[in-house]
C-alpha cells in the first residue's frame, strides 16, 4: 500500500506542485504563451483526444466495462438528488445562483485531468477503458445535459436550447478521440506509429497534472468554503462509497470496480465554473468547492484503495 501510494502521490503532488509554481514564477510574457489558457486549449484540443486513441489500443474493452458509464449516472443522479435534499432541508437560506453553483459542485467530477491521471497510475492501460468510459460517456454527458439543465434553470439571465446541448455535446474533441479511438483499436498500425502513439499519450499524463496546478493557482477566493462544504461532502466521501459499494457487489472485475470507485470520488470539475460563469451562478462558492474538494481527495484516495483494492 505505501509504494502504491508513493507511486500515486509524488508525480500527482510533484506536477501539480510544478503547475502552481510555473504559474506563481513564470514571466507574464511566458504564461501568455504558455499558461493555462494555451495548455487547456492543447489538451482540449489535441492532446487528450490523440491520446485517447492511443491509451484505447492497449485497453480491455469487455462486455462488464459498459458498466461504467451507467455507474457515472447512478452517481450523478445520485448527487444531484442529495444536493437538492440538503438544499431543502438546510439551504433554503442560499440564492438560486448559490443553489445551482452548489448543486454543480456535488454533480460533476474532474474525471478527465485529473481522474485519468490516477487511474493510470493505479490500473495501468489494460483497465483503463473503465476510466475511459466513466469519464466521455458518464460525465461529458453528464456536464452538458443535466449540468447545463441546472445552471439554465438557477443562473441569472442565461438559457441554453436543447439543441444548443446537443451541439456543445457533439463539438467535444475527447468525444470524436474517443469514436476514432474506438474504430482503430484492432487495426494493425506500423511499430513506429503504434508507438509513437503510446508515447504521446503517456507525455499527455503530466501535462494535464500541470494544467491543473496552474488552475489551482489561479483560484484566489475561499470564501464560499462555509456554504460548499456540504456539496464537497457529498462529491469526495458520498458519493464514491455509495456508487464503489454498488459496484462492488456487482459481477465486475476489482480493478474495474476500483476505478470506478476512484472516478466517482474525483474533486469537483472546472467545467462547473464554465458553466457557473457562463450561468451566472456563485463563482465564489464554485471556486471554494473545486479548491476544497481537490485538497480533501489527497485523503480520501487510500479509504478507497483500502476499501476496494
Amino acid at each position: 500500500m505505501i509504494g502504491l501510494l508513493l507511486k500515486l502521490y509524488v508525480p500527482l503532488l510533484g506536477f501539480v506542485g510544478l503547475g502552481m509554481l510555473a504559474k506563481w514564477r513564470l514571466p507574464e510574457l511566458w504564461l501568455k504563451r504558455f499558461g493555462p489558457q494555451t495548455l487547456g486549449r492543447f489538451l482540449f484540443w489535441i492532446g487528450i483526444p490523440i491520446s485517447l486513441v492511443g491509451f484505447l489500443r492497449g485497453a480491455d474493452l469487455s462486455g462488464a466495462v459498459w458498466a461504467a458509464p451507467a455507474c457515472a449516472w447512478l452517481a450523478i443522479l445520485l448527487a444531484w438528488g442529495s444536493a437538492r435534499l440538503w438544499l431543502r432541508c438546510r439551504g433554503r437560506e442560499l440564492a438560486l445562483p448559490q443553489q445551482g453553483s452548489f448543486q454543480l459542485a456535488a454533480m460533476l467530477g474532474n474525471t478527465g485531468y485529473i481522474g485519468y491521471p490516477i487511474c493510470l497510475a493505479i490500473g495501468g492501460t489494460t483497465y483503463f477503458a473503465w476510466a475511459l468510459f466513466y469519464d466521455i460517456l458518464g460525465t461529458a454527458f453528464g456536464t452538458f445535459g443535466l449540468g447545463v439543465w441546472v445552471a439554465s434553470r438557477y443562473g441569472r439571465h442565461a438559457h441554453l436550447s436543447g439543441w444548443k446541448v446537443v451541439q456543445q455535446v457533439v463539438k467535444t474533441p475527447a468525444l470524436w478521440g474517443f469514436a476514432i479511438g474506438m474504430t482503430v483499436r484492432e487495426l494493425p498500425l506500423f511499430p513506429g506509429l503504434d508507438l509513437a502513439l503510446r508515447g504521446f499519450a503517456w507525455s499527455m499524463v503530466p501535462l494535464s497534472l500541470i494544467l491543473m496546478g496552474m488552475r489551482l493557482a489561479q483560484l484566489r477566493s475561499w470564501q464560499g468554503i462555509r456554504q460548499s462544504w456540504a456539496a464537497i461532502a457529498i462529491k469526495t466521501a458520498l458519493i464514491p462509497l455509495s456508487v464503489g459499494a454498488i459496484a462492488h457487489v456487482m459481477p465486475l472485475p476489482a480493478q474495474g470496480s476500483l476505478l470506478i470507485a476512484l472516478q466517482a470520488g474525483m474533486p469537483s470539475a472546472f467545467s462547473s465554473l464554465v458553466l457557473a460563469e457562463e450561468f451566472h451562478l456563485d463563482r465564489e462558492m464554485t471556486v471554494a468547492a473545486i479548491a476544497g474538494s481537490s485538497l480533501l481527495v489527497l485523503l480520501t484516495l487510500p479509504a478507497w484503495l483500502v476499501l476496494w483494492q
